[in-house]
């Protein structure tokens, strides 16, 4: 599952090339990449993703001390990419 869903999210960022800023493409790269390996770990599902999924990702991210800034940029990130991809259900 986590090749799949990894060959998806990078498929995709290949086709948004010069649509979207590069910082930005990196963005969702990194911050899926790692929630990617986050639903691996837990053994649920990245894409789509549940919202609790996505709340349980973020609620560790607090636990790890991270800025409020970066947490709210992983957030828009795997929501995009959500949108992006045609899995709107976060």
């Amino acid at each position: 599952m986590h090749h799949t869903t990894t060959n998806k999210l990078m498929k995709l960022l290949a086709h948004l090339e010069g649509a979207y800023a590069p910082n930005t493409l990196r963005a969702y790269r990194a911050d899926m990449l790692e929630f990617i390996a986050y639903c691996e770990k837990t053994e649920d599902c990245a894409l789509p993703a549940p919202p609790s999924t996505v709340a349980s990702f973020l609620m560790q991210t607090v636990s790890q001390g991270i800025k409020t800034a970066t947490i709210r940029r992983k957030a828009s990130s795997i929501s995009a990419i959500h949108r992006l991809i045609g899995d709107d259900t976060t």
